[in-house]
């Protein structure tokens, strides 16, 4: 079973989106924030901007920019951070496996009877 991970958490905001409007593109693209997202299949780049009024969204999979609600600009906003600090989690482990410690950890079993109430 694949566990779902932040990937997963963005794919799904950005599936429920409610695109608002193409848009041109924002005038002040300082808060510009733009994460890189491999699929394994692709790689497409997402770059957030908030807004006063308007929040943006545009990807690499697509050519215009688009307006997109506050909801989900925080949602997809916040997936990001948690892809943002996974990768980094990820990074800071070592990519060289440790001798193979890890497969000879034993499994944790959840047949050890009910939890207790």
């Amino acid at each position: 079973a694949v566990e779902d991970g932040p990937a997963d958490d963005l794919v799904r905001a950005l599936e429920g989106l409610q695109v608002t409007a193409v848009a041109d593109a924002p005038a002040d693209t300082s808060t510009a924030r733009t994460l890189r997202v491999d699929s394994g299949e692709q790689a497409v780049e997402l770059t957030l901007i908030a807004g006063d009024e308007l929040h943006w969204l545009k990807s690499s999979a697509w050519s215009p920019w688009f307006t997109i609600s506050r909801y989900d600009h925080d949602r997809i906003a916040d997936s990001l951070e948690a892809l943002l600090a996974s990768e980094a989690a990820g990074e800071e482990k070592s990519d060289e496996d440790s001798g193979g410690e890890t497969a000879e950890t034993e499994p944790a079993t959840a047949s050890e009877g009910p939890p207790s109430p």
